[in-house]
């Protein structure tokens, strides 16, 4: 069991390098390295990374066989095809298209060469073959159609040559046994191909399809994003607006008639902590009833629970969140202005009394002196006059009190 799990982690670690080593290989221009979310060219790297080893192992025993076997020829042709694909693996700075255009030229080129110069058709239908699958895979759906008219033309300039004689005929084969195998090879590219060919074209369509849904879906989360952003700073605007705001503001379930939320200015105005707050009946406070606000924009009384009176004014909004009915409420402490305003009442009515007193208090005494003083004057005897000058003296002294009692008046003001 160790033994397995140290084999595992070699083959693992050999894995890991190999395709690191691959990567700073295959770092083109066209980007097939950075690149690599086109289907071709994740095929393209697959068959270099995975196909090419087993490839040179397959065209090295073939070589060696073939040697062995008295055919140097064949062996220094797989040699030759070993020798291109190595290059086309490890060039670095070679393009994507550059290396699709070398690996088909060499598989055609291969297969070509295998039926012209050694007879060998079945080996050379495959390589043909291998050349149009993988023009079907890593080029577009026209070069596909365009890779089938070559192995046509080239397997009709193949057997004119045969049967010209230019070319060895395998024993126990005739001329017409190649045209009978060419004819099938023929129907079978075609039919491979075209099953190729219409699969990844609807699978390319269905990633380019893909592609645009996630394109959409991208730009809608990013715009979906931009609005929860934008939201939350709007949410995090009022909420400061409504927390930070020197009013008290209060928000009432009108369902349960409670107090839902409240500010600090609503708190410290009613000496009550978050919990007392809400716990409170809108209707006992005197802010609501059962037809709504009550004496909107008129000064109503409050008391604190420090038992401390106040007056407030208060507006209202009617608000519906998540089908629940609320009441906001803006209240404006008019504590100091109510003050005021009976400050004024007061003085006015002082200053009525004031002016009561001038046009009568004050006329009376004024009046009986200015009466008295023509009468000292045409008094006929001491006697009458003195009654005159003591009842002078008495209505002198209502008027001092009179003044006396303004100018306390006035004092008060």
């Amino acid at each position: 069991m160790i033994f397995n799990s140290k084999k595992q982690g070699f083959w693992r670690t050999l894995k890991m390098r190999y395709a690191r080593y691959l990567l700073r290989m295959l770092s083109d221009s066209d980007g097939l390295k950075r690149s690599r979310r086109n289907l071709r060219d994740r095929l393209l790297f697959y068959i270099i990374s995975i196909g090419f080893p087993l490839i040179m192992v397959m065209l090295g025993l073939s070589s060696i066989i073939g040697y062995e076997a008295g055919r140097p020829g064949m062996a220094l042709l797989n040699v030759f095809t070993m020798v291109l694909m190595g290059i086309v693996a490890l060039l670095r700075g070679a393009t994507a298209q550059g290396r699709r255009a070398t690996i088909a030229a060499v598989l055609f080129l291969h297969g070509v060469a295998d039926i012209v110069l050694f007879g060998d058709f079945m080996i050379g239908y495959f390589y043909l073959l291998s050349f149009s699958i993988f023009i079907s895979v890593q080029f577009s759906i026209t070069r596909l159609y365009f890779s089938v008219l070559i192995n046509f033309f080239t397997i009709g300039s193949i057997i004119m040559i045969a049967h010209k004689g230019w070319i060895d005929i395998p024993e126990g084969m005739s001329l017409k046994h190649i045209l009978a195998s060419s004819i099938s090879f023929i129907f079978i590219n075609i039919m491979i191909l075209l099953l190729i060919g219409e699969t990844l074209d609807g699978l390319f369509r269905a990633m380019r399809k893909e592609d645009h849904l996630l394109s959409n879906n991208r730009d809608k989360l990013k715009q979906n994003t931009q609005l929860t952003v934008q939201l939350q700073a709007s949410e995090q605007y009022y909420r400061s607006l409504f927390v930070n705001s020197p009013s008290p503001i209060m928000i009432v379930n009108l369902d349960t008639r409670r107090i839902l939320h409240a500010n600090q200015a609503a708190f410290a105005r009613y000496g009550l902590s978050e919990s007392e707050m809400r716990n409170k009946d809108i209707e006992e406070m005197g802010l609501l009833d059962a037809h709504g606000c009550v004496r909107l924009n008129e000064p109503l009384l409050q008391r604190n629970a420090q038992g401390h009176d106040f007056y407030i004014e208060m507006k209202c909004d009617d608000l519906r969140i998540d089908d629940v009915p609320l009441k906001l409420l803006v209240l404006n402490d008019v504590t100091d202005l109510v003050s005021y305003s009976h400050t004024i009442e007061t003085q006015n009515n002082t200053l009525r009394n004031i002016a009561f007193s001038q046009s009568h208090t004050l006329r009376a005494p004024l009046a009986n002196i200015l009466g008295l003083v023509p009468l000292i004057r045409e008094a006929e005897n001491d006697q009458e006059r003195e009654d005159l000058i003591a009842l002078l003296q008495a209505a002198a002294r209502r008027l001092d009190l009179s003044v006396q009692e303004i100018v306390n008046r006035c004092e008060t003001l």
